[in-house]
């Protein structure tokens, strides 16, 4: 499996915990969203990141796509109200998903390892 990771605005404690399973689970890490089979999106969606997020999203023709954690989903405490009167950092004040289709859903802050297993597995079924 080969997956795509679109960091947006994130704190780095999803990043951490997919380098731990990268190995556990024969999972490789495209440089290139055309060549993956995930699209795994982790932070808070900006503003100004919206345009990136939806270029990603057409350069990535087949690829599920996963919001990794609580803040792509806008769950997260910190990011809605640490940033939400920044000028450039402004929180986007649509949903990612109203932005782009979306396949699965992780949550936590970072997800379970279980969750997270269960969820790449079954996408796994599916693109195999």
């Amino acid at each position: 499996m080969k997956i795509y990771i679109h960091s947006i605005a994130d704190c780095q404690k999803c990043g951490i915990v997919l380098e731990r399973l990268i190995n556990e689970l024969d999972i490789r890490i495209s440089k290139d969203p055309k060549k993956s089979d995930l699209l795994v999106i982790v932070g808070c969606l900006l503003k100004n990141n919206e345009e990136s997020l939806i270029n990603t999203w057409n350069a990535a023709i087949k690829a599920k796509i996963i919001l990794f954690g609580d803040c792509p989903s806008g769950k997260s405490v910190l990011f809605s109200h640490e940033f939400n009167n920044l000028k450039n950092l402004a929180i986007s004040e649509k949903k990612i998903e109203e932005l782009i289709p979306i396949d699965s859903l992780i949550d936590g802050c970072p997800p379970k390892i279980s969750e997270i297993k269960r969820t790449f597995m079954n996408l796994l079924k599916n693109i195999k």
